[in-house]
């Protein structure tokens, strides 16, 4: 492999050509490994963000409720300027986490490109005379833009934590 940082997981390890979501996910940590910092980097800035999206509506709520209806203008600024500051944390949180989840997929696709690169060199000749080219760089493209598009699925689905949080 080209790439500084050495996979854990090899492309030519598939026997079969579908796999369940199971082994896909164990795959995706496989091929996540080399970057795990990055990786747990961006999931606590979902954290974050999740975090904020739980509680703002709470404070909101006893802004309103506390300094609306009673008429007290300084703790209105003063509560304002809490949830601004809570909103101004999200915004950040969120654009860190696409930051360093966007490192770990475009890592791994380069892991995964340069794997099938790898693999694509030792094939007989007569693979390519039965295999029309096009449709080799098409299935090589549209299966690791899946891959991608699951990293960024997995990481930006706040929809999992708010509602663990429901429960805790």
């Amino acid at each position: 492999m080209s790439n500084t940082k050495e996979s854990t997981y090899d492309i030519r390890d598939l026997s079969s050509k579908t796999i369940s979501f199971i082994e896909f996910i164990r795959l995706l940590i496989k091929l996540i490994k080399p970057y795990k910092l990055y990786f747990w980097i961006s999931i606590i800035f979902v954290l974050i963000n999740s975090a904020i999206a739980i509680v703002s509506p709470e404070l909101l709520g006893n802004l309103t409720d506390d300094y609306v209806l009673v008429g007290d203008k300084e703790g209105l600024i003063r509560s304002s300027g809490v949830l601004l500051a809570l909103y101004l944390t999200s915004f950040v949180a969120h654009y860190l986490q696409i930051r360093f989840m966007g490192i770990v997929g475009q890592n791994v696709i380069l892991d995964i490109r340069n794997q099938i690169f790898d693999k694509v060199q030792y094939l007989p000749k007569r693979f390519f005379s039965q295999n029309k080219s096009g449709d080799l760089i098409s299935r090589i493209n549209n299966d690791t833009d899946k891959v991608s598009q699951a990293l960024i699925i997995i990481t930006d689905n706040r929809a999992a934590f708010y509602n663990c949080s429901y429960w805790f």
